[in-house]
């Protein structure tokens, strides 16, 4: 399923670490759900942005499940790392749902744009 979330569609983001746990949580409330992420996942889309944000080449980045063999202490068995791909594949697929993501915009109002 896809669902575009738009910057104007969120009301609230939360950050926090809940009673009992260590590690924080992102609440992000629409008008319509609550979206819960880990530190792990937020980490993650950091890991994503910073490096390619800035680059004056590099036009996209995949992050793939895996399990490293070794890892720091706290960290999660299951990673998000970076997978040497072609950019072009992933560019792709990066256009292929957001062409997606776009239709269902549209059902939703006619006026929607990229």
């Amino acid at each position: 399923m896809i669902r575009p979330i738009a910057n104007e569609q969120v009301q609230q983001i939360l950050c926090g670490t809940p009673s009992g746990h260590k590690h924080l949580r992102f609440f992000i409330q629409t008008e319509q759900q609550c979206l819960i992420f880990s530190e792990a996942t937020i980490a993650n889309l950091v890991r994503a942005f910073v490096p390619l944000k800035p680059h004056p080449v590099k036009k996209a980045i995949r992050l793939v499940q895996a399990t490293p063999p070794l890892r720091k202490i706290d960290f999660a068995a299951i990673q998000l790392l970076e997978e040497d791909g072609s950019e072009e594949a992933e560019q792709q697929q990066i256009d292929s749902l957001w062409q997606q993501a776009m239709k269902v915009m549209k059902k939703k109002s006619p006026k929607s744009a990229g």
